[in-house]
């Protein structure tokens, strides 16, 4: 997976967000992954540590979702599901200032990731499976199962974009998401802040859970683009003035 990464030569570069296995130990009856520490733990814990201040801060969340977005774009390019994408399977790195620019390109270049995807137990190597294939198995968590398993339609890339969602509901709401169909169109129940650009977050939700089919995965790069755009024009000073009172915080709540 690392090497496939590297050959795409992506500006952004998502190896540093992808679990990299230092040592493996394996016996019979069971096995041991050592991989990088991260002292803050999960994105899960972090939004429950900073409960309802995490809401409130659009910046912080539209950054994580370009980043995750990054991630499942490029891991999606390798022919990778994650088949797992959850609050859970990230753990948070640390986050720095942003070079302040116009140029999405120059904003998230660089190999400083503030997110590691890991636990790839459940992850599916198309690459290995002949032209076409698609899945009708369904998960266990009611809370991840894609609309495809929800409706007994085929998926592939679906469940992570589903998990995409999922975890962007965890960000905007700190609570996992809820969705219901209305007009044959699937929503999320939670209304997005109206101090936040709703049209875009609408649109994001929207695009991750109403997929067309197999045949038509949403261009997931066109999306971030259009995310990046908001992001550098209305966030990325409020990102870089806010992120080491961000940072002291969440330093604050791991010492604890």
């Amino acid at each position: 997976m690392q090497k496939r990464l590297q050959r795409l030569q992506r500006p952004v570069d998502v190896r540093p967000a992808v679990m990299f296995i230092d040592k493996g130990y394996f016996y019979t009856d069971a096995s041991c992954l050592v991989t990088e520490y991260c002292k803050h733990g999960s994105l899960l814990d972090v939004v429950n540590k900073f409960g309802e201040t995490n809401k409130s801060q659009e910046f912080l969340t539209m950054y994580l979702t370009i980043e995750l977005m990054h991630m499942v774009e490029q891991l999606h390019a390798c022919r990778i599901i994650h088949g797992d994408l959850k609050p859970d399977n990230l753990l948070v790195k640390g986050f720095t200032p942003l070079p302040d620019s116009s140029d999405p390109e120059v904003v998230f270049r660089g190999n400083k990731r503030p997110l590691l995807l890991i636990d790839f137990g459940q992850s599916i190597d198309m690459s290995q499976y002949p032209a076409g294939t698609t899945f009708m198995a369904k998960v266990k968590t009611s809370s991840f199962m894609c609309i495809e398993m929800q409706t007994n339609r085929p998926w592939t890339y679906q469940t992570d974009l589903f998990g995409l969602a999922g975890t962007i509901h965890v960000l905007l709401f700190g609570q996992y998401m809820k969705v219901y169909q209305e007009k044959e169109e699937w929503k999320i129940t939670q209304s997005v802040n109206r101090k936040f650009n709703q049209q875009l977050w609408r649109k994001i939700f929207y695009t991750l859970l109403n997929i067309p089919s197999c045949e038509k995965i949403p261009d997931l790069s066109a999306l971030r683009r259009e995310c990046e755009e908001y992001f550098v024009s209305a966030l990325l000073p409020t990102y870089n003035k806010q992120i080491n009172k961000v940072i002291c915080k969440l330093d604050s709540l791991t010492s604890k």
